[in-house]
């Protein structure tokens, strides 16, 4: 009955040592969001404020990378405008775009560091005045 406690408290105490050595030597971070469209009613006077509210958008998300604007990589967002990325740390330009479209959506500088989670919000103009 004894070696059966002392294997299984070894054992538990390996599984938590390997658990708690897993989380500080993550180094990458994530980068999760929504790109919206906006605006979404014409006019200077919107008569229903609550149909014309930015709405989320499939779209294109370019990342580039520092000051350099070196492609990274290209992601699409799912139909609820939201997409989700692991980066290594640095500093990176996400550029949203439309499919098929001309708009190209105000570029976001993000900073990742190392075992982050940053949560963005992308906004393409929709031209509408």
């Amino acid at each position: 009955m004894l070696p059966t406690i002392l294997v299984s408290i070894v054992l538990i105490i390996g599984s938590l040592t390997s658990v708690a050595a897993a989380g500080p030597k993550q180094r990458d971070g994530i980068v999760h969001g929504t790109v919206m469209v906006a605006p979404t009613c014409p006019g200077p006077e919107l008569l229903d404020r609550r149909n014309c509210l930015p709405r989320p958008q499939q779209a294109t998300v370019r990342v580039l990378q520092g000051e350099s604007d070196r492609p990274v990589t290209a992601i699409t967002t799912d139909r609820s405008g939201r997409f989700r990325l692991t980066l290594p740390p640095g500093t990176y330009r996400f550029v949203p775009m439309m499919p098929g479209a001309v708009s190209i959506g105000k570029p976001r500088e993000v900073r990742v560091a190392a075992g982050s989670t940053i949560s963005i919000q992308l906004t393409i103009d929709t031209g509408m005045r």
